[in-house]
């Protein structure tokens, strides 16, 4: 649910976490690939490692290029914290939501003909979003309030 939630609250930050994500997993396959290059050049290397100006010039390449690399993956990462700060605000009504689930889910014991589908609980979830419109600050928990009646108020109507 959490997802969701982000997804049609903040569509701009769900795309920079995505975006973000990637290019870690971009970064950490340029580091992988510069240690593979350098463990290819010792091995190749004849005499004396430092004798060899191939090597010399390679390894200080690849210790420029890594350097590079590792702070583009710090930078990632702290712009990938505040991205993720955003998302814990939308934690209480992502917990509430399965809260509702699952509640949903054990009506059943009361009566054979409580049985109710994840398809059924998103419906009424997703129409919640095309109702309330998207938060436009970060720190208004009435807006979480309002998400909580509506889904409450839906799943009401419906069960």
């Amino acid at each position: 649910c959490l997802y969701k939630i982000f997804r049609n609250e903040r569509p701009d930050l769900e795309e920079k976490r995505i975006e973000l994500t990637k290019m870690q997993g971009e970064y950490n396959l340029r580091l992988y690939n510069l240690q593979k290059k350098l463990l290819s050049v010792l091995n190749e290397a004849q005499g004396g490692l430092l004798d060899d100006e191939r090597i010399i010039s390679t390894l200080k390449q690849l210790n420029e290029q890594s350097i590079e690399i590792s702070s583009k993956v710090e930078d990632s990462k702290n712009h990938l914290v505040v991205v993720n700060s955003s998302l814990d605000f939308y934690q209480p009504f992502a917990t509430t939501c399965s809260l509702l689930y699952f509640l949903l889910q054990d009506l059943h014991a009361l009566n054979n003909l409580y049985h109710y589908s994840l398809n059924f609980f998103f419906d009424i979830f997703n129409s919640v979003f095309v109702e309330v419109a998207p938060c436009s600050n970060n720190d208004d928990t009435i807006h979480l309030d309002t998400l909580v009646i509506v889904l409450l108020r839906k799943l009401v109507e419906r069960v």
